[in-house]
């Protein structure tokens, strides 16, 4: 009995190792990472807007140079999540579309890419009508 611990001990010894070593080799090669780059916050009109620039990864990083993500978030003050507003993905080394000029105005913002400028209104939710607008009768 003691032999045949002793020849199964090494067989499972190995099946063990060799499962930890593809799952720390599956973790790294397929887990995205980020990075943040540049980030800018501004207070909005019922929430917070952010403005980010990161470098995102997936797998080794030696053999991935990355993609940069350039981005803009709004957060309500009721909610936790973010909303996104804008994002744009750029390859390696280009220098646009890239988030920037964020200027708010009350419950305006306005942002470039360096190839278009946007303007956006955020505004509460209106609140449904009692009667239908169109006289029409409501069942």
């Amino acid at each position: 009995m003691k032999r045949l611990i002793l020849r199964i001990m090494p067989i499972a010894a190995a099946g063990v190792f060799g499962f930890v070593v593809g799952l720390i080799y599956e973790n790294g090669r397929t887990v995205p990472r980020e990075t943040v780059q540049r980030a800018e916050a501004h207070k909005c009109v019922g929430g917070r807007l952010l403005m980010s620039d990161v470098i995102e990864t997936k797998g080794w990083s030696v053999f991935n140079l990355g993609e940069d993500i350039s981005q803009l978030e709004w957060t309500s003050s009721e909610e936790e999540s973010p909303i996104t507003l804008y994002c744009v993905r750029r390859t390696w080394k280009e220098k646009k579309p890239r988030v920037s000029g964020v200027t708010v105005e009350g419950n305006r913002v306005t942002w470039t890419d360096g190839l278009h400028d946007f303007d956006l209104t955020i505004s509460p939710p209106r609140e449904p009508d009692a009667e239908p607008s169109d006289g029409a009768e409501s069942r």
